[in-house]
């Protein structure tokens, strides 16, 4: 079908609560400061291309986090899951939020500002690559190496069969020719 006309939504929907709202996720002061706080640090981890760093972000996103910590009455059963209260499930997000901070801050210390940091990773990036390309110029060269090696071997033996096989052949010719002679 067709569309009839547009839709104004000027608040954003949810499928929680009677309110349909956000409010479920940020309606506390306990929510919202941990939202801010993660939140906090996003403009570094939009620099920073670290799978790890990424994927502990994804978790520390996921919305039963911040669900968990809500005061909101609901007529609906509300899974707190390991919680027993919404605090518990505040301190606890807050102590791995902070421990994740740290980890962000010692990998990419707050003395570097975002506008220096994204070309120096840039530069270890591309220093990383030119890295990787010499390592395979170099096992690559290093076969030819090894293989011309072994051919100077096989050369070496062969010069040295010669060598070796040469006094005889000439003491046998000499013989030859001395019974020739007489």
């Amino acid at each position: 079908m067709n569309s009839v006309g547009n839709l104004d939504v000027p608040d954003t929907l949810s499928w929680v609560d009677e309110e349909r709202d956000v409010s479920c996720w940020l309606g506390n002061n306990m929510q919202r400061e941990a939202f801010n706080k993660l939140y906090s640090v996003a403009d570094r981890l939009r620099i920073v291309d670290d799978p790890r760093i990424n994927q502990d972000w994804d978790y520390l996103q996921a919305s039963n986090n911040f669900r968990f910590m809500t005061t909101k009455p609901s007529n609906v059963g509300l899974d707190r899951g390991i919680y027993s209260t919404p605090f518990d499930a505040f301190t606890n997000y807050m102590n791995i939020l902070g421990d994740f901070i740290t980890r962000v801050n010692n990998l990419y210390p707050l003395s570097i500002e975002n506008d220096e940091l994204e070309p120096l990773l840039n530069t270890i990036r591309n220093q990383g690559d030119e890295i990787e390309k010499k390592d395979k110029a170099i096992i690559r060269l290093q076969a030819k190496i090894d293989k011309m090696q072994k051919e100077e071997d096989k050369l070496k033996a062969k010069l040295e069969k010669i060598k070796g096989d040469a006094p005889v052949k000439k003491t046998t010719r000499r013989k030859k020719a001395e019974t020739k002679e007489e």
